[in-house]
């Protein structure tokens, strides 16, 4: 049918983002940040319920497009397309659409039926384009809690730590990042610290997407309630907290993301010689509010070197 150059289509896919929300109840506004994150295959706020034959309409539209993405390997490699096969995935998961859900993301990583093991050449494709890893985040986001377990095992944790710092892919440490968002359970989330060095991604060389990562393990931490005090541990490490001598640098050290950091002077940038002005914050890293924020949600028990650097 029509679908190939609906999807695919500079203008058309405008039409296949709007259809799909349409009939998933949501209703961007005309101007505003709704529409922009309908463009990047998101969903917006506002929502009104649909009645059962509009719901039906949107099943066989799922179907239409599970089966041309079954028939066009490359179709979430598309600018255009991917949007929409993202926007299908997450209208299809808040309409708690299960089956259809799992039939798409099977689509989308490439297995030959749900609950079949994903293909890695097919994944490797999408991991190293911009359009494809979003599409893979999305069915990160979506799947069940087994075709994750299998997306994990045989796809992310043998990469994880090249994923992480871009070295498998520039866009590795987002699909981290959701990774760590879609952990299930305790030995899930053991093993992906134990795969990566808090140490690079907050290190030197890192960037806000290596950051992002570390604030995504301790909020996995949270919503588990597993590994708060070796992931606090190697958080407060990686950051160049080694021991008791440096808990009394753990405030400025994580605010400003810099193992150097002795004290809050090192948080300020001071007046050029000459000019009698106060010092102000100096240009800090949001990833370092994010983090203390976040672990102070822990037990007290678990960042001691915060209860002692205040």
């Amino acid at each position: 049918g029509l679908w190939p150059s609906l999807v695919d289509d500079a203008c058309a896919s405008h039409v296949a983002r709007g259809l799909l929300l349409a009939l998933g109840g949501f209703a961007p506004e005309p101007r505003g940040k709704g529409r922009a994150v309908a463009r990047a295959g998101g969903l917006p706020e506002r929502k009104h319920e649909v009645p059962e034959s509009i719901v039906a309409c949107l099943r066989e539209v799922a179907v239409e497009l599970t089966r041309l993405l079954r028939s066009d390997r490359e179709l979430c490699l598309g600018a255009h397309a991917s949007p929409v096969v993202q926007l299908l995935l997450r209208v299809l998961r808040d309409r708690r659409e299960r089956s259809l859900v799992a039939e798409a993301v099977a689509a989308v990583v490439g297995a030959e039926r749900v609950g079949g093991k994903p293909c890695l050449e097919h994944c490797e494709a999408l991991l190293r384009s911009a359009a494809g890893s979003r599409a893979l985040e999305a069915a990160l986001e979506t799947a069940s809690a087994e075709t994750f377990a299998l997306l994990f095992s045989e796809l992310f944790l043998p990469r994880l730590a090249a994923l992480a710092t871009a070295a498998a892919s520039e866009f590795g440490p987002f699909l981290v990042q959701r990774v760590a968002d879609a952990a299930r359970d305790a030995p899930q989330l053991a093993a992906i610290l134990a795969a990566l060095d808090l140490g690079v991604l907050l290190g030197p060389g890192s960037g806000a997407p290596q950051h992002a990562i570390v604030v995504k393990l301790l909020e996995a931490c949270l919503r588990l309630r597993v590994s708060l005090k070796e992931c606090a541990e190697a958080v407060f490490k990686g950051a160049g907290i080694a021991d008791h001598s440096d808990y009394h640098r753990a405030w400025p050290v994580l605010f400003a993301l810099d193992a150097t950091a002795d004290s809050t002077a090192a948080l300020l940038k001071q007046a050029p010689a000459g000019q009698a002005q106060p010092p102000v914050l100096r240009q800090l890293p949001p990833a370092g509010a994010q983090l203390l924020t976040t672990l102070l949600r822990f037990p007290a028990e678990d960042v001691q070197p915060l209860n002692t650097g205040l």
